[in-house]
């Protein structure tokens, strides 16, 4: 008996569910976008932050090439990824021997790595040669780049846009 009635009371108010099914999914996306904005104006600022650190600091960096800056940050353990904030800047040259380096920069001095390029296709794959457990890729096409440091078993994943540096 408890089913008809379930049945009766799902086909007399079958237009009225509809439209609160529809008004809750209208504001869970609505909840969704404010929220994917909100991260979005937080990743510009912290973008805006290392810009700012790598233009304060750039007439004391050695000569390079390009430099990087990140947008995002991750922080990943066993456990899983959390985001984390964006406070490391890369940049790539040469040495006035002619060796690549790779330096990852705050608003400390940098750690300069002599490194190795490797080119395929459109992608660059910049390796330290000593191993430090870094790995840099960045794409010709639309300038983004990625970047992996582990620490231990722990790994801080950044990603971004690479820029030439106009006074190399």
């Amino acid at each position: 008996m408890e089913y008809n009635n379930l049945t009766k009371w799902l086909k007399n108010e079958w237009f009225k569910l509809t439209i609160i099914i529809i008004i809750l999914l209208v504001l869970l996306l609505l909840g969704i976008r404010q929220k994917w904005d909100r991260q979005e104006s937080i990743s510009q600022s912290e973008k805006s932050d290392v810009l700012m650190v790598y233009n304060q600091v750039k007439g004391a960096l050695p000569k390079h090439s390009l430099y990087c800056i990140p947008e995002t940050k991750s922080y990943c353990t066993i456990d899983g990824c959390i985001a984390d904030k964006p406070n490391v800047f890369v940049i790539i040259g040469q040495s006035p021997e002619g060796e690549a380096f790779l330096g990852r920069c705050d608003s400390k001095p940098c750690d300069i790595y002599p490194s190795n390029l490797e080119e395929s296709g459109e992608v660059v794959t910049v390796t330290t040669k000593e191993p430090h457990g870094m790995l840099f890729k960045s794409s010709y096409l639309d300038s983004s780049y990625v970047e992996v440091v582990t620490l231990l078993t722990d790994a801080f994943i950044s990603t971004g846009q690479c820029y030439k540096n106009e006074n190399s």
